[in-house]
């Protein structure tokens, strides 16, 4: 029996999050505890290895998210969910599972309205950036913005995240992001707060990419250097969590700081085909669909079906998260 409790630094989260992990092996336990308390110590987390001693602590209130995994002896995961649902249905629940109880997690999905999973072995980062999406999804449905976690777990993926207005004006940055900015290698913020690319050849195109209409051709962009030593692949979202109307969520990946999955990597820890990771891994890269389409070889409508596809196993719905969870897990 174990019971671990962190708080953050000042005893209150400046999210005001509280993380609940139940899992009986305690290897796994400390890792994400240690992990998530060291990434994001502003939350306040709380560890148990007996699932019945977690739902008695549930039911005390105050927890935002349950991290759980499926199978543990005395009482399973989604059997503590349902308990945990019937004294509070407040909090999200985020389930750790294995390959083989993958067609349970879905069906439990659906029927105890579990936002999400996770396949085993699950890296630590992609719990963390799970979390943060999943609480980031939350407020913005009950009204509130929620930029700030999103800026911290890009900061741990060392990735870009900027968001500019309707007029191309910088709102906000973390600190990747920011670093990028001073460095005008590739970007730049004007005197009026708006913010452009630097070189000639990449002004026009990067104004098109930002105000443009978002689609499967319009979604990534890749900018190179002066002296074409370095690179920079640029994501665009209009609908990304925490957005308003008008607003654009840019993501930065420099590859010189980012080591790039596998195709072998994405498709095992994912569990989607050779086919589909081969697609994922071009468009992660800043290809359109119908870039990757032509690199793999295959027909446009193909690479539309293997990326809804993969979308589908991945349990995600745009490209923001596909970006995120894919180079978290390559950590």
């Amino acid at each position: 029996m174990r019971v671990v409790q962190h708080l953050g630094d000042d005893g209150v989260g400046m999210s005001e999050l509280t993380v609940l992990i139940v899992d009986d092996d305690r290897l796994i336990l400390d890792l994400h505890e240690l992990f998530i308390s060291r990434q994001m110590p502003e939350w306040q987390v709380i560890a148990i290895d007996d699932p019945l001693l977690a739902l008695e602590r549930y039911c005390e209130g105050g927890i935002d998210i349950v991290v759980s995994d499926l199978r543990m002896p005395q009482l399973d995961g989604l059997t503590l969910i349902e308990q945990m649902q019937a004294h509070d249905p407040e909090a999200s629940f985020l389930v750790l599972t294995g390959n083989a109880d993958l067609s349970t997690a879905l069906r439990a999905m659906n029927e105890l309205g579990i936002e999400r999973y996770l396949l085993k072995p699950t890296a630590p980062e992609l719990v963390v950036s799970t979390i943060v999406e999943m609480q980031a999804q939350k407020e913005a449905k009950e009204g509130r913005l929620l930029f700030g976690p999103i800026c911290q777990m890009f900061d741990a993926l060392n990735i870009g995240a900027l968001r500019l207005n309707a007029e191309g004006q910088k709102l906000a940055a973390n600190n990747v992001a920011e670093e990028l900015l001073a460095g005008g290698e590739f970007l730049r913020v004007n005197p009026n707060g708006a913010v452009r690319a630097v070189f000639r050849e990449n002004v026009g195109k990067f104004g098109e990419f930002v105000r443009g209409p978002q689609n499967e051709g319009n979604d990534a962009l890749l900018l190179v250097s002066d002296d074409e030593s370095r690179q920079l692949t640029i994501y665009r979202h209009t609908d990304y969590i925490g957005c308003e109307k008008g607003d654009c969520f840019l993501i930065l990946v420099d590859p010189s700081k980012r080591a790039m999955p596998r195709v072998h990597q994405i498709a095992g820890l994912w569990g989607i085909s050779l086919a589909e990771a081969r697609i994922v891994g071009h468009v992660i890269r800043g290809q359109s669909v119908a870039e990757a389409a032509e690199k793999c070889g295959v027909a446009l409508n193909t690479a539309r079906s293997y990326m809804k596809s993969a979308y589908r196993k991945m349990g995600i719905s745009h490209q923001g998260e596909l970006i995120s969870r894919v180079l978290a897990s390559s950590m």
